[in-house]
């Protein structure tokens, strides 16, 4: 039988890296109005949620 190129693991496939290390998935309950806010400007830019929280909590560790 021949080999098959159709399913499995392949080097290179799969997301990239957005932000240059690899990332965890977690859950958080926020007040809903902070979800509001982060869901809005996510839209508003034409990013993901995450990339909003990921920006803002960098900008956070920056300020120290």
């Amino acid at each position: 039988m021949p080999d098959s190129t159709h399913g499995g693991r392949r080097d290179g496939a799969g997301p990239k890296q957005k932000h240059g290390e690899p990332t965890v998935q977690t859950a958080i309950r926020l007040p809903a109005s902070m979800a509001d806010w982060i869901i809005a400007e996510a839209l508003r830019r034409g990013v993901s949620r995450s990339d909003v929280i990921v920006e803002m909590l960098r900008a956070a560790c920056a300020r120290g």
